[in-house]
């Protein structure tokens, strides 16, 4: 499990992201989720609060039926 936290502190226009997991502990304006299949996730928080979340090798689709 990953948990992320909103830090207030802002690292180029962006909130950083306080990332803690199994063996990691880290503070990042991007957090980067790869696979062993070699796909990647990424996501950030902007200045207004907004969570982009999106991925170079992989088109995303969000369950509607949830």
């Amino acid at each position: 499990m990953i948990k992320i936290k909103q830090e207030r502190k802002l690292i180029n226009g962006f909130r950083a992201l306080n990332i803690k997991g199994d063996n990691i502990e880290c503070r990042k304006d991007v957090l980067v989720i790869k696979t062993p299949e070699g796909y990647d996730f990424n996501m950030d928080i902007e200045k207004d609060g907004t969570i982009s979340i999106w991925s170079n090798s992989l088109e995303l689709h969000v369950d509607n039926e949830v």
